[in-house]
């Protein structure tokens, strides 16, 4: 499932939408029920959006796309269209769909890459807490164990510096590819 909708050109017209679904344009209750799916599925979702365009995870089944049509309004204002579709949508109904609403399909592929790499890239800083307590634990249970040879005490307080420093490096890494 893919809606699309944005606000038409015409100001004079009260701000009718135009609307798609599943690649083909829909109007009057047809609309309305595509609409009415579209609202009661990012009415529960928690959104901050403080741009015109982003890309969202929604209720781990749908992302939700914010994306400038290349036509402005007739008095010049950008226009930002709502793109929601399943996780597992075919890619020829999305490319099809956001064809037939005027919007920029390259556009929509660079924001979700965009999204999938900020993504991927916060998954992986998470980790870095979890490589610092690794390292606290393996050093400190060293020097716990041996508490009486100096020489394994500090060894594992080595270990423990080197995997963290290794740790540290690994987050540093991550970050400038982001």
């Amino acid at each position: 499932m893919i809606i699309a909708t944005i606000q038409g050109t015409d100001t004079s017209s009260g701000g009718k939408h135009i609307s798609a679904c599943d690649g083909r344009l829909v109007e009057n209750q047809e609309q309305d029920k595509c609409l009415e799916k579209l609202f009661s599925i990012i009415n529960h979702s928690d959104i901050n959006n403080n741009e015109n365009e982003g890309f969202y995870a929604i209720a781990n089944e749908y992302y939700l796309c914010l994306i400038q049509h290349p036509k402005k309004d007739d008095i010049g204002r950008t226009r930002i269209a709502l793109v929601l579709f399943s996780q597992n949508e075919n890619e020829d109904i999305v490319h099809k769909t956001l064809d037939i609403m005027g919007l920029e399909y390259d556009r929509f592929k660079n924001l979700r890459q965009k999204y999938l790499v900020s993504k991927n890239n916060t998954l992986k800083t998470q980790r870095m807490p979890m490589l610092v307590v690794a390292c606290a634990v393996v050093g400190g249970g060293l020097a716990y164990t041996y508490k009486d040879n100096v020489a394994i005490v500090a060894l594992g307080a080595v270990i423990g510096g080197f995997l963290g420093y290794k740790a540290y490096k690994g987050f540093l890494k991550i970050n400038d590819k982001g």
